[in-house]
């Protein structure tokens, strides 16, 4: 028996050409961009405010219910995530639990002096209000 290389079976064929089709459908130009064209509404970008480097920011110290203390920092202009960003790093600053309530950071704690300390640090002006 002769074995022949000179054409392949036809279950060979479908692998060969299912191997090259995504291959085929690829753009000649990666440079250039598609056109691609859609009858769906265009969806706009939020236009949030540009996060300055410096910030005015507040701290306020008071007692909740139970007798405990929390420090409330206050006016912080700029994008949400920044502002996630920026209580994620100062409760590890302080070493104490808060959470991110109406754009006020709210840390558990009496920690006014460590959040202060930290906040001049990242180069924010810090003004200390009430008790």
């Amino acid at each position: 028996m002769v074995l022949r290389t000179d054409y392949l079976s036809l279950r060979s064929w479908k692998r060969f050409w299912l191997y090259l089709w995504p291959m085929a459908k690829r753009h000649e130009d990666a440079d250039t961009p598609r056109l691609v064209y859609t009858t769906r509404a265009v969806k706009s970008v939020s236009e949030e405010p540009v996060t300055p480097t410096r910030q005015v920011l507040t701290l306020q110290r008071r007692r909740v219910s139970g007798g405990k203390w929390v420090v409330e920092v206050q006016g912080f202009v700029g994008r949400e995530a920044d502002l996630e960003a920026l209580a994620r790093r100062l409760k590890a600053a302080c070493a104490t639990g808060g959470t991110l309530k109406e754009g006020i950071i709210v840390l558990q704690g009496d920690c006014i002096e460590r959040a202060m300390a930290f906040l001049k640090a990242e180069g924010h002006y810090v003004k200390r209000s009430g008790g």
